[in-house]
């Protein structure tokens, strides 16, 4: 009921919550905009007929890698051949030989965060001919020790991301040692041979038929080395860590809710204050007590008690709503208005300037949201709040902002950073993925955030809702239907608009209100007393704050209509 606040910066953020979470991440923007319309028109008009890889081991934990590629060409209108080799196990890649027998066939290697991207482009390709490409490269640090007598490689073969089919694959890895029983290694999948010659051991694995699934192989074997493969976690589990990293400062918060955030429990009972006017608050007061921050409904809840105090008229034409003084000199008249508070002289200077609710709701909102800031001191002064609940947003927003802005700018500039400096990036990366993540909680706070409420505070939130809840239910609590219905429309105007017309069914055919402060402009339609003129002024009320909700949208709209339309 009370989640008004909640708008829709929180799906947005949400939605980019999903993608930083998904294992699939990465950040080459300028690659995906150049390229992306390119590879979805030529994903099929070529094949990879095979991929011959072949791992070489060394005994200094190093690892040669060459992959040649037999290529089926269907079409000519193929540009280019990309493969990205995504750093997993390894921390730096070195390049010995990139060839290719297509002639004119130029080759570009691009380093990115979390992996690099070898392309291969085109000019003249011949439809239903065949093509070679070798790509030969060098890994340090790739073996891990299992424990003092085995050694294990695991290998991304291909990944997900690879574009076309690939018909046949075969993976040679190349042990410099021969086993007198093969049986002894550990390999996964299950290998296609396993040979021994010129005092290495050859395992060979084969696989068909590959598109947009991984292919990893794992193999474990007696040790060769005693170097241990370097580890550094943000690099090596990047997306683990961005959890480990989210989930602490999800801890925090929590922790901070628990022993602070939490609403205190009353030392006196509920029922000390009567819910005929809930604790005494304006419904104004009200509405920001539930929602923690100024709403556009709360102002018109406003405007409406100034109206029904007989400080203004509203007007009604159709279309949209003004307004103008009850008679001369109302609006400075302590009689005839409630003047008693700081913020309701600052909204009365307000309305004086403004002549209908587009230059209320839209071109005075900042000065709208200073009479928020005063209500919310009062509240705070009376105890109702234990802590500004503006301060409290700004500052989860701002401290979200700083951990998740500058970790999220590094991440997309890496794309133009030299490859020292990207190594480095690439090193962290985990921990910037952390920062933007814990970021997002933290602006997530901010436009969800615990309200810090005092005693006074959750009593009145209590009371309120089993006010809300009385005048739902159409319960009479005054014996002036008159006055009872205007305090009604009041609250619920603050509180919770979308249960309106719930709230008005209530009152149809049990009441004559012909109200003196709405004027309405509009050809054949009036408000008598009875039921229809009733239901008529209760679609009028209806229509206010449906406009008045949407005013600012469109408003916006139609400025851009009316810049289309010069």
């Amino acid at each position: 009921m009370f989640l008004k606040d909640i708008n829709h910066k929180c799906f947005l953020l949400l939605f980019i919550t999903v993608i930083l979470l998904s294992n699939r991440i990465t950040f080459n923007f300028s690659a995906l905009c150049s390229h992306s319309n390119t590879v979805s028109a030529q994903t099929w008009k070529y094949y990879v007929k095979t991929l011959n890889l072949t791992l070489t081991i060394h005994e200094n934990n190093s690892l040669t890698i060459t992959e040649t590629y037999n290529i089926f060409f269907e079409d000519s209108n193929i540009k280019y051949f990309s493969r990205k080799i995504y750093f997993e196990g390894f921390h730096d890649i070195k390049f010995l030989n990139i060839s290719s027998d297509i002639e004119n066939a130029k080759f570009n290697i691009n380093y990115y965060i979390n992996y690099v991207n070898v392309q291969v482009e085109f000019r003249n390709i011949q439809p239903h001919s065949y093509g070679t490409i070798t790509i030969k490269y060098k890994v340090n640090n790739v073996l891990e020790v299992v424990n003092e007598s085995w050694n294990r490689l695991v290998w991304p073969v291909v990944k997900s991301s690879f574009n076309t089919v690939i018909e046949n694959l075969y993976v040679y890895t190349h042990i410099p040692k021969i086993y007198s029983d093969p049986t002894i290694l550990k390999c996964n999948p299950k290998p296609l041979n396993i040979k021994s010659y010129n005092n290495e051991t050859v395992i060979i694995f084969w696989d068909s038929f590959i598109f947009k699934r991984d292919f990893y192989i794992t193999i474990i074997f007696p040790k060769i080395t005693n170097t241990s493969k370097e580890t550094f976690f943000f690099e090596d589990h990047p997306y683990e860590s961005a959890m480990l990293i989210s989930l602490i400062t999800f801890a925090m918060l929590f922790c901070l809710y628990y022993f602070w955030g939490r609403p205190p429990i009353p030392k006196f009972s509920s029922l000390t204050y009567s819910i005929n006017s809930p604790l005494d608050m304006r419904p104004v007061e009200a509405g920001y007590l539930m929602c923690g921050s100024i709403h556009e409904n709360h102002i018109l809840s406003m405007l409406l008690e100034l109206a029904v105090r007989n400080g203004i008229k509203i007007i009604y034409n159709g279309e949209s709503i003004s307004f103008e003084e009850a008679f001369k000199g109302s609006l400075t008249s302590t009689s005839n208005i409630y003047m008693a508070k700081e913020y309701d002289r600052k909204f009365i200077d307000i309305v004086k300037k403004c002549k209908n609710a587009a230059q209320l709701f839209v071109h005075n909102w900042r000065e709208i949201k200073k009479i928020g800031k005063l209500i919310e001191k009062e509240l705070v002064a009376k105890g109702y709040f234990r802590f500004p609940p503006s301060k409290l947003k700004k500052i989860f927003f701002y401290t979200g902002l700083a951990l998740a802005l500058p970790s999220l700018l590094i991440i997309i500039g890496s794309n133009i950073m030299e490859k020292k400096t990207l190594k480095i990036v690439r090193m962290f990366y985990g921990l910037f993925l952390g920062m933007i993540l814990s970021g997002i909680i933290l602006i997530f706070t901010s436009l969800i955030f615990f309200k810090v409420y005092g005693e006074r505070g959750v009593l009145a939130s209590k009371n309120l809702e089993n006010y809300l809840n009385s005048i739902l239910n159409g319960t009479r609590i005054q014996p002036d239907f008159k006055k009872e219905f205007e305090q009604e429309l009041l609250y619920i105007v603050a509180l919770t608009p979308e249960k309106f017309e719930d709230w008005a069914k209530n009152w149809i055919g049990k009441i004559s209100y012909i109200p003196s402060w709405l004027k309405v402009k509009v050809e054949g339609l009036t408000i008598d007393d009875s039921v229809q003129g009733f239901e008529r002024f209760i679609n009028i009320i209806r229509f206010i704050i449906s406009y008045v909700e949407n005013i600012k949208w469109n408003l916006a709209v139609s400025t851009l209509f009316s810049i289309y339309g010069r």
